[in-house]
């Protein structure tokens, strides 16, 4: 029998390190993300605090901060925070945080529930 060639070996080796991580990932933690607008951070050093305030909070696994848009973009495990949550613990740093709502779910928020909605008011057969 043959030995694998170490060319071979090499890229199964790569293909694992690459699909490993995202199938223990995807292995029943759901995960959610939230914006958060960031005002009064001026430099880097603004966002370092936040990034460590992020590190800090309890159910954040991700982030990205951005002084020059005064954002954070924050991916959570929604059985551990909150996007409220989140923003009160980055708001101890000094900044006013507000958590970004963006149209679609601004959208889907209002929209009743299906429960709730009727069906046309009229009986069958009648005419409006």
């Amino acid at each position: 029998m043959r030995r694998p060639t170490t060319s071979a070996m090499k890229a199964l080796a790569l293909l694992l390190a690459w699909a490993l991580p995202a199938s223990l990932a995807a292995g029943g933690e759901s995960v959610s993300k939230t914006t958060l607008t960031i005002k009064g951070m001026t430099c880097g050093g603004c966002a370092a605090a936040v990034k460590l305030q992020l590190k800090r909070t309890e159910g954040v696994s991700a982030y990205e901060v951005s002084w020059e848009k005064g954002e954070a973009e924050v991916t959570y495990d929604p059985a551990k925070t909150d996007p409220k949550r989140i923003a009160g613990s980055v708001a101890k740093t000094g900044y006013t945080v507000t958590v970004k709502v963006d149209k679609t779910t601004e959208r889907s928020q209002r929209r009743a529930p299906v429960s709730e909605q009727r069906e046309h008011p009229l009986p069958f057969g009648t005419r409006g």
